[in-house]
């Protein structure tokens, strides 16, 4: 905040509040998760304290859940807590609601926010999003204030680059053009901050980076801080240090554990200054955890050639599943890729195919942004439906028309175990026979 906010709140025993959602550079973000790795999390993806962080990474984790955070404020007798409910709306973006209240006797501070993440190119090994937040800031600090203002971010990752798993390059805009507005009619600017960070994944270590420029009114500011993280099965662990500027650095550590669908993670502040330590715990329960580890290929996988179609066919893969990726293969051609829209798909229709040309296909399954094996290759042939097919297909439609489903099905069958194993025959049969039970 401007130096005035600043120096009010270092008076009042160094406290600050979410100062979150509006100071980069003092206590920080409210989740344990950041505050374990040092607060350098803007090229990362962590969940619900993404919001906090980069809103562009929230759809990277590709989740829903609710996240409960609590924190003391260093050697005062301030306290926060949070609460961040979000959702992942397949596959096109994130949504988040989240809001919080640092309190300290007859004084207070709450925050409401709204984050929009949205991935904007996607392929398998790369992709890039971006995402805002829109919030606002009441303060009663001996008289009321409020500020409106909003956060716009940017995130890309590359995966298997060098010998790296992964790499990503986050870049956010806080607190743009923002002003806190007193009730008796004063207004300040609220500083806002460019960040940029840098995250390297290699053998489930993560190497991260920020550093933050603070456009204070009166004098520049500059902050930056490092982490790393190590995966370990259903533990992780985090240590990292925090150069601010703006209030003592701090070296931080924690630890999170993942039993289920819940999350428990801890992170320890220890500030070099006598503002002594701050803790954070953040409790997490995901709606559809994506599974983390090994997912097998999909199996049992068929595919049926049509007219400029095919139809391909696989069996459920076990793990909470997100969606189904098809690669798609022409002979002397590049490969394209399409995708099912949920976990229940278990088939999908190829359109726009050429008669005559040879496609190899194959199927991975998701959860999250985690993907299978492939799925053993499979090949089809588009051509155009035989006369005589034609004809009892045809007779087979008008008794469709009719009503008369048992019927029809047994014209498709007079046209021939060849016919059978065209798409059309699969799609047309399995259509009726799902009318002849409902009727």
């Amino acid at each position: 905040m401007k130096r005035f906010v600043l120096s009010v709140l270092i008076m009042n025993v160094m406290c600050s509040c979410v100062f979150a959602a509006f100071e980069k550079g003092a206590i920080q973000q409210p989740g344990a998760v950041s505050a374990g790795a040092g607060y350098a999390c803007t090229a990362k993806s962590i969940g619900a304290d993404s919001v906090f962080n980069n809103p562009a990474s929230l759809f990277i984790s590709e989740s829903s859940g609710l996240s409960l955070m609590y924190g003391n404020i260093a050697n005062t007798k301030a306290q926060d807590m949070y609460g961040v409910l979000y959702g992942y709306i397949r596959p096109y973006l994130s949504v988040a609601a989240s809001a919080g209240t640092m309190y300290r006797e007859n004084t207070g501070e709450y925050t409401y926010q709204l984050t929009l993440s949205v991935p904007v190119y996607r392929e398998d090994s790369y992709y890039f999003g971006g995402g805002f937040n829109v919030k606002y800031l009441v303060s009663s600090y001996g008289g009321q204030a409020s500020a409106l203002t909003a956060d716009l971010g940017m995130i890309t990752v590359i995966k298997d680059i060098w010998f790296l798993e992964q790499i990503s390059l986050g870049a956010v805009y806080k607190d743009i053009n923002a002003r806190l507005r007193h009730e008796n009619g004063l207004e300040e600017d609220i500083d806002s901050a460019l960040s940029a960070g840098i995250a390297l994944r290699y053998s489930g270590f993560e190497l991260s980076g920020d550093f933050d420029y603070i456009m204070d009114s009166n004098a520049d500011f500059y902050n930056y801080s490092v982490g790393l993280s190590k995966s370990l099965m259903m533990f992780t662990l985090r240590t990292g240090f925090a150069g601010f500027q703006t209030i003592a650095p701090a070296f931080t550590a924690g630890a999170g554990i993942i039993l289920g669908d819940f999350a428990v993670d801890y992170a320890f502040i220890g500030h070099t200054s006598s503002l002594g330590a701050t803790h954070r715990i953040e409790a997490l329960y995901q709606f559809d955890r994506p599974v983390t580890g090994y997912i097998p290929a999909p199996v049992k996988c068929a595919v049926y050639s049509g007219d400029t179609k095919a139809l391909v066919k696989w069996s459920s893969v076990s793990g909470k599943i997100t969606r189904y990726r098809l690669y798609i293969t022409p002979k002397n051609g590049d490969t394209i890729q399409k995708e099912t829209e949920g976990k229940a798909d278990m088939d999908f229709i190829i359109t726009g195919l050429e008669n005559g040309t040879q496609y190899n296909v194959q199927i991975a399954a998701f959860s999250g942004g985690l993907e299978s094996e492939r799925s053993a290759v499979l090949a089809a042939k588009p051509s155009a439906m035989k006369d005589k097919v034609k004809m009892f297909y045809k007779k087979a439609e008008l008794l469709y028309i009719d009503g008369k489903y048992k019927a029809a099905i047994d014209a498709l069958k007079e046209a021939g175990t060849a016919a059978a194993l065209t798409a059309e025959y699969v799609i047309f049969k399995e259509r009726l026979e799902k009318l002849r039970k409902i009727k």
